[in-house]
């Protein structure tokens, strides 16, 4: 009778660890948009320049998974989250909301932290990351 209890209990456990390891789930699907995004250009007072060059600064925004956002501005960061609906991407990096218009490998905020300048975002290693496509002689 102690061997039957001892086989059924192992049997038990083995099957409970069986569904439970099934249970993991599937990996979420990554989002296009996730990645490091870079700011290219600053347009703003008539003025087109590297991100860089009229900042003195790289800025990059970091769009991770589960809707978190981490902002770069030299040595400077913030965090938050980050939506999409259509066509229109909405970061809030600690309280600040900015909202971005998305096309392939680019992002566009019209007003970033309430400056009135534009600042254009590209996917980190793409052709749009390139400040001279957006450069007008």
């Amino acid at each position: 009778m102690k061997k039957k209890i001892s086989w059924l209990l192992g049997t038990i456990i083995m099957l409970a660890l069986v569904l439970l390891s099934a249970c993991g789930g599937a990996t979420a699907e990554k989002s296009p948009y996730e990645g490091k995004w870079v700011g290219v250009v600053l347009e703003g007072y008539g003025v087109v320049e590297p991100v860089e060059k009229a900042l003195g600064e790289a800025m990059a925004i970091e769009v991770k998974n589960g809707g978190k956002a981490v902002l770069t501005f030299g040595e400077e960061t913030g965090s938050g989250k980050w939506t999409v609906e259509d066509n229109q991407i909405t970061f809030d990096i600690d309280g600040v909301e900015m909202v971005g218009v998305i096309e392939e490998n680019i992002f566009t905020i019209d007003d970033i932290f309430g400056m009135g300048v534009k600042v254009i975002f590209a996917k980190e290693d793409s052709d749009e990351a390139n400040p001279e496509i957006y450069m007008k002689e």
